[in-house]
């Protein structure tokens, strides 16, 4: 009699751990699909900060065309990823690199033409850009001394 209620139990355990065994395998079958689905989420937010940055670095070119020489405005970044970011001439692209190695690349005009012929400026973490118009020219330097909110 007590041998047949410990097979009993054990026959149970058994079955339990096959149970889960098996719930543990079709769970595994979804990892991919939740990686994927969250790299293109935090990819699509990171293009919607980086079209943010570039309107704003657009938009403030523009109105330091009106207010002239020595005015200067404030861009901050807030990559996700890494991106790079172009100014040649009067034009802005801003590269947007998701970790799964996709990338997309924004253009912008910009209201004063830069006075480097090309500037380039990878970014992985929070900086800020501060646009200063000299002698008809945009300049842009970067700092890195902001933190992400």
């Amino acid at each position: 009699m007590q041998l047949k209620k410990e097979s009993s139990r054990a026959q149970i355990s058994l079955e339990f751990l096959l149970i889960f065994a098996a719930l543990v395998a079709f769970m595994g079958l979804f990892v991919p699909v939740f990686h994927s689905v969250l790299d293109e989420s935090l990819f699509a937010l990171d293009l919607l900060r980086a079209q943010h940055f570039a309107d704003s670095f657009s938009t403030e070119s523009f109105d330091l065309r009106v207010q002239g020489a020595g005015s200067f405005a404030t861009v901050p970044a807030y990559p996700l990823s890494e991106w790079s970011v172009l100014v040649s001439g009067p034009r802005l692209g801003v590269t947007v690199f998701s970790k799964s190695g996709r990338s997309r690349v924004l253009t912008r005009e910009l209201g004063v033409a830069s006075q480097d012929a090309v500037a380039v400026w990878y970014l992985d973490h929070a900086a800020s850009f501060v646009l200063r118009v000299e002698n008809g020219l945009l300049t842009v330097n970067q700092q890195s001394d902001i933190v992400d909110p």
